[in-house]
């Protein structure tokens, strides 16, 4: 083996054990999230010649409750599912008697079949996921999806705002494929408050009196996400 060779077998193996999204609880991963929403990892698996990946995030207003949905491709076309659901305060569980204010969050793993990972890439055809994705904003206090993918070698980003919500087809899909069996929370759309009255601020959103409510906005352009916290 050369030693070129040799290298990326070794970082193909370095990259195969990183955890799938951000390790440890709400405000340790603040400083994870917008890589994982930009799926940098992926980008750099990607070029390495990674096997095929695909990351979904269901984004219901960040401070309420935000899901993530990480595909790992085997050659007999089946993937593994990593499947993760965090909540703020607003949305508390209560685990074995103990309140759980969702600081760390739910996930479970499953094998998703060739067939029905066929069937959500069908579905995510339909929605024109795989198509070039247009410049657009996004807001962690409002509702999207945004997905990331390696197909064939090929780095692909895509997103859903609020104007783009109906072009979502494979919500309903997703969620039976989920193993954690949690319902997709309903859009509920509203008036937004400006900006930059959130930037310094974490109270100032309304329903979110939170003093450890996070902020951030993204951009989508040029095949990549990029963003910025706000407070």
């Amino acid at each position: 083996m050369t030693r070129l060779a040799l290298f990326v077998a070794c970082c193909l193996l370095v990259a195969s054990c990183k955890t799938t999204g951000p390790a440890g609880d709400r405000f340790s991963f603040r400083y994870q999230w917008l890589s994982y929403l930009a799926g940098d990892d992926i980008r750099e698996l990607c070029s390495l010649g990674s096997q095929d990946r695909l990351r979904l995030i269901y984004n219901a207003d960040f401070n309420n409750e935000t899901r993530t949905f990480d595909f790992v491709a085997s050659p007999d076309g089946s993937s593994t599912l990593t499947s993760k659901r965090w909540v703020g305060t607003s949305t508390i569980l209560i685990t074995d008697g103990s309140l759980n204010t969702a600081i760390d969050p739910q996930s479970a793993q499953s094998r998703v079949s060739g067939d029905e990972m066929g069937g959500l890439v069908n579905l995510l055809d339909q929605s024109a996921f795989y198509e070039p994705a247009p410049t657009m904003a996004l807001r962690s206090d409002d509702y999207f999806w945004s997905g990331v993918a390696c197909l064939n070698g090929q780095f692909h980003v895509q997103a859903y705002p609020r104007d783009r919500l109906g072009m979502v087809g494979f919500a309903g899909y997703l969620q039976k494929l989920d193993p954690l069996g949690y319902e997709l929370p309903p859009v509920q759309l509203r008036d937004l408050p400006a900006l930059n009255s959130l930037r310094g601020n974490s109270g100032t959103n309304p329903g979110h009196n939170d003093s450890s409510a996070l902020y951030y906005a993204a951009e989508v352009r040029n095949n990549a996400i990029s963003g910025r916290w706000l407070n």
